[in-house]
């Protein structure tokens, strides 16, 4: 059972085919993504150390995952950037860790949508403190051939760090 089956349990049905798909049988998948950033100095700090893609306009994306026995391995490649975060299950919230940070989640079905409901971030394992811990919700919209994806990560004090959207075509 993977990941997200086993967080979700009965509510993983009710999720959208493409995406139930997806998580039974992950494969490489493709899409276009837009990834906008804050011009302000923290923000981009953010950007910097956490990886993320550079800013831009229907990049080229490509996502692989490689399932492990108690985890997820993700390879992102947003544009020019690759993104790899591991992600496994943790008292039943989803964990995405993205080197030093981990970035915790209670995930729901929603419409057939998956949501990423933001919990806490960690630093080497311990809660940051919520005034300055990055935010990262998030939601996956399936449709026939693929989802649509919405990624904002948030600093409470700054704002907007780094929002990516667009399609993944499973086609």
């Amino acid at each position: 059972m993977g990941v997200y089956q086993k967080i979700l349990g009965k509510d993983f049905e009710k999720v959208g085919a493409a995406l139930q798909q997806f998580h039974n049988e992950p494969e490489r998948v493709s899409g276009r993504l837009t990834v906008t950033h804050s011009e302000l100095l923290v923000p981009r700090f953010f950007v910097w150390l956490m990886r993320l893609p550079k800013a831009g306009e229907n990049l080229e994306t490509t996502l692989a995952v490689e399932e492990m026995p108690d985890s997820e391995k993700w390879v992102r490649h947003i544009g020019a950037v690759k993104l790899v975060t591991k992600q496994y299950s943790r008292e039943g919230r989803l964990v995405e860790s993205a080197g030093p940070i981990n970035f915790v989640f209670n995930l729901s079905e929603e419409g057939g949508a998956m949501v990423f409901h933001h919990y806490r971030s960690e630093l080497f394992g311990v809660p940051m403190p919520k005034h300055i811990a990055p935010i990262i919700d998030a939601r996956v919209d399936p449709d026939v051939d693929g989802w649509l994806v919405c990624v904002n990560i948030q600093c409470p004090r700054y704002g907007t760090i780094c929002k990516y959207e667009g399609r993944i075509d499973t086609t």
